[in-house]
């Protein structure tokens, strides 16, 4: 059974939903912990809460090494936020780009940079200075 960590009906804010279903469940399923864990401290959380596994979705997309890099420890190099140049490296296709742009963008942490190819601001253009090797 899957249960939302934060729920937005429930009225108890204090209390996570997934404690009530943890105390109406008894362990006679196991729960799956899903909503908004993005940090490795919130999928702590969910299982420390009771929950049996945690749903990550969006992390995965963002980072496809996420598991990886918590489990070795390696978390100051988990992207937590995604450019368009990196959606072409993670070879994210052009389609699915484009739903989470439309669909996700508030949630998926885009950052505004340009594509790493036109942004010349800090390097030479790829013409600029060849008079300088001739």
């Amino acid at each position: 059974m899957c249960v939302s960590a934060r729920s937005p009906k429930n009225r108890h804010p204090q209390e996570p939903v997934l404690d009530k279903f943890v105390q109406v469940m008894s362990n006679k399923k196991p729960l799956i912990g899903i909503g908004s864990v993005e940090q490795p401290e919130d999928a702590e959380a969910v299982i420390h809460g009771g929950a049996a596994l945690v749903a990550i979705g969006r992390e995965l997309i963002r980072e496809p090494k996420w598991v990886l890099k918590v489990e070795t420890g390696d978390l100051d190099s988990i992207r937590y936020r995604l450019s368009a140049s990196e959606m072409d490296e993670l070879r994210i296709p052009l389609a699915m780009q484009a739903y989470l742009e439309g669909s996700f963008r508030k949630i998926m942490h885009f950052t505004t940079d340009e594509l790493e190819e036109d942004n010349y601001r800090h390097s030479l253009a790829p013409m600029e200075g060849v008079e300088k090797k001739m």
